[in-house]
């Protein structure tokens, strides 16, 4: 592991600290050709995004990403509704 990365990269699977590396040398995280961006793009589902994580922290991340995921959904019906009530008073 580059002395240069901080601790908490130890913890990161291998395509992680890959990733942290190549962020802290200056390069891009994600260009548009990279595979990593063009599935998780290509993911439709909760779990779908999660079958794209490494396997060692998949059942650890689940429900903290499910959480987020219901969160994110009340956050759009909210917002649907607020704008609907918007439309009907103008």
């Amino acid at each position: 592991m580059n002395a240069s990365l901080p601790s908490f990269t130890r913890a990161l699977s291998p395509a992680g600290a890959a990733l942290a590396s190549s962020i802290a040398s200056g390069g891009e995280a994600f260009d548009e050709n990279s595979p990593r961006l063009m599935s998780l793009s290509l993911a439709s589902g909760f779990n779908e995004v999660v079958g794209l994580l490494p396997l060692d922290y998949r059942e650890v991340l689940r429900p903290s990403l499910r959480l987020l995921s219901e969160l994110a959904e009340k956050h759009i019906g909210v917002r649907n509704a607020l704008n609907k009530l918007k439309e009907h008073k103008a």
